[in-house]
This record gives C-alpha cells, sequence and structure tokens, in this order.
C-alpha cells in the first residue's frame, strides 16, 4: 500500500494477502475524521468452499437418572479403587471412571 492511513501521512495499516493468489482489487482509502487512522476499504474475490455435512450425536443430559449416575460412579471407582496413595494415580481414576459412566448412563 503506498496510500497514507494516519492523519499525520504515516502508511501504518496493511493489508496481506499470499503473493497472487488473491489479489486485492480496487483498494481505497477515505479519511472520515473518526480516528486517526483512516477506512481501508477494498475488494477481495475468495471463493466459498463446500462444507462437509457431519451428523453430531449428543447426550440428553436434561433426562439423565442422577441416581444411575451416582451408582454406577460408585461402582466404577469401587471397582477402581481409589486406595492408591498416589495424587495423579487417584485423579486418572477418577476421570477415566466418570468418562466412563457419562458414555453410559445419558442416552444419545
Amino acid at each position: 500500500m503506498s496510500l497514507p492511513t494516519h492523519q499525520h501521512g504515516y502508511a501504518l495499516d496493511l493489508v496481506i494477502t499470499q503473493d497472487g493468489k488473491r489479489p486485492v482489487r480496487n483498494l481505497g482509502v477515505n479519511n472520515n475524521l473518526i480516528s486517526d487512522h483512516f477506512l481501508i476499504s477494498f475488494n477481495l474475490n475468495i471463493e466459498k468452499s463446500n462444507l462437509e455435512k457431519k451428523t453430531i450425536e449428543y447426550r440428553k443430559c436434561k433426562t439423565l437418572d442422577i441416581e444411575l449416575f451416582k451408582r454406577k460412579l460408585e461402582e466404577s471407582l469401587f471397582r477402581n479403587s481409589l486406595n492408591n496413595d498416589d495424587v495423579n494415580t487417584k485423579v486418572d481414576i477418577y476421570n477415566s471412571s466418570i468418562k466412563c459412566v457419562i458414555e453410559s448412563v445419558p442416552p444419545l
């Protein structure tokens, strides 16, 4: 850009694109006096990419049976035994137990 973009005559603002990939057209600088920086306007030819459709499944947590969740979690923790003295191991067991119960109790 060779035009000043600041009220003191400096070119402080830039429009950067890949070399020749998407040329900037109709570059303009407008001194609208709202800011000490001028408004930069331009056209850029961008192709819209085709979006891939995805099916998203989610758990219906609003219908979660809390008592069943608690019971399954207690069973899982009991099975995996939190009697280990290592804090990191306890956290790993707890996290994996919660993940397992969350993946099994609320319906998809």
